[in-house]
């Protein structure tokens, strides 16, 4: 694709190191960036007589891919917002230079490329930080006027009917009409204790809350309570309504309890489930490698005395994690995958999963046709026990199922 570059920066740094050595890096990374354009740029790092290990590590911004084109020889990786070049053996020429593709998916609001050189010397290994290109994204080709919202709810289960309810809402907003509206039990008395500055009503057991103008803020929580004789046993749909690019939107607010039980079990398995909760992923990306190291260990040491099926355990695999919500719509533009994706919130990510199988070779199975058939960051498999997260290595052992690498 040709692309005309109305601005071209070009860094130099000079370093030098104790021994009088010296390092040249410069790129022609430009400053703006179109969303859902491809711009190939070049980095190169000017290193002398340096021979053996080196790594280039580049950390870019979320929603900013990175590519290869050309290596100098170099293996190249790109996960987890860090694109990584590594020579086992440096080649003989003075300069190394890569060839890389930037991609600024939409969500993408700019930031700086921090690259780090690293290699040895005399026996010792040397980190350079070299000077950080600052990207944005090129306002003339940002959607207008497009939203995302997705909502969570979550429900707090007292003695006596009571139900503390938090929806949690995530969103990329823009200026116009949001209705959120829950379909609530017959018979339950509702308090709203949180409304964000929306105006709130009750019609025929159907919770309101509207706004002529979205809050312009990437998330927010309402709260309010049900008052009901007694539990109540399944939960209640409730859903967003919103305009994006002038056309009307509806999503349905996920649910947070396990599957296959009803609220008045929720309490009974609520300190059971946080105990086998085994948050494996730092930064929304899982070490595969120790994920593999462990498994493989408990697959040899596995109980043959324990059930080879356990009926609230499932295993899916994780295509992606981000900062911000997507929809399926944008998984399918982007990806070509017109499966159901499911989405699930840690701490400041959101967590992408598809599939559900019971055991862990028909997932390993899955995760297999995912690399090979589309482009996703390394997918990797996950478990999931009632429904909550638990370690690949906590399902294969309660399971007795072999791990496949």
């Amino acid at each position: 694709m040709l692309l005309t570059l109305n601005f071209i920066a070009l860094r130099l740094l000079l370093m030098f190191l104790p021994a009088g050595f010296g390092i040249v890096a410069e790129n022609n990374v430009p400053e703006v960036l179109p969303i859902g354009e491809t711009v190939s740029v070049r980095w190169a790092v000017h290193k002398g007589d340096l021979d053996g290990f080196a790594k280039l590590t580049l950390e870019v911004p979320p929603f900013l891919e990175v590519d290869l084109r050309s290596a100098s020889g170099a293996t190249f990786s790109f996960e987890g917002q860090q694109a990584k070049l590594i020579w086992m053996d440096m080649p003989a020429e003075a300069t190394l230079a890569v060839g890389l593709d930037f991609t600024a998916l939409p969500g993408f609001e700019g930031g700086d490329i921090r690259p780090v050189f690293s290699f040895v010397r005399s026996g010792d290994r040397v980190d350079l930080a070299l000077e950080a290109a600052h990207v944005r994204p090129d306002p003339k080709t940002m959607p207008l006027g497009v939203a995302h919202y997705h909502g969570k709810r979550h429900v707090d289960v007292q003695e006596g009917g009571e139900h503390n309810v938090r929806l949690q809402i995530a969103c990329e907003p823009t200026a116009g009409f949001l209705k959120i509206e829950e379909e609530l039990p017959a018979g339950c008395r509702v308090e709203v204790t949180e409304s964000m500055g929306s105006t709130t009503s009750v019609l025929n057991d159907v919770l309101k809350f509207v706004w002529f103008e979205a809050p312009d803020v990437e998330g927010f929580d309402l709260h309010y309570v049900l008052h009901c004789e007694s539990i109540v046993a399944e939960p209640w749909q409730g859903h967003i309504a919103y305009v994006s690019a002038n056309e009307p939107q509806k999503k349905t607010i996920v649910q947070m309890a396990w599957a296959g039980e009803d609220f008045a079990e929720v309490a009974q398995h609520a300190h059971s489930a946080a105990d086998t909760d085994g948050h494996e992923e730092t930064e929304g990306n899982q070490d595969e490698r120790k994920e593999k190291d462990d498994a493989a260990q408990l697959s040899r040491s596995s109980s043959p005395s324990l059930a080879t099926t356990t009926p609230d355990l499932d295993y899916r695999v994780q295509v992606m994690a981000a900062h911000r919500y997507v929809d399926g719509e944008w998984m399918e533009n982007r990806f070509g995958l017109k499966a159901q994706i499911d989405v699930e919130e840690d701490q400041d990510w959101y967590k992408y999963t598809t599939g559900q199988a019971k055991s862990y070779a028909s997932a390993r199975n899955l995760r297999q046709d995912l690399m090979a058939s589309y482009n996703f960051p390394g997918p990797f498999v996950t478990a999931y026990l009632r429904g909550e997260r638990i370690t690949v290595q906590e399902a294969l052992a309660l399971s007795a199922q072999q791990w496949i690498p």
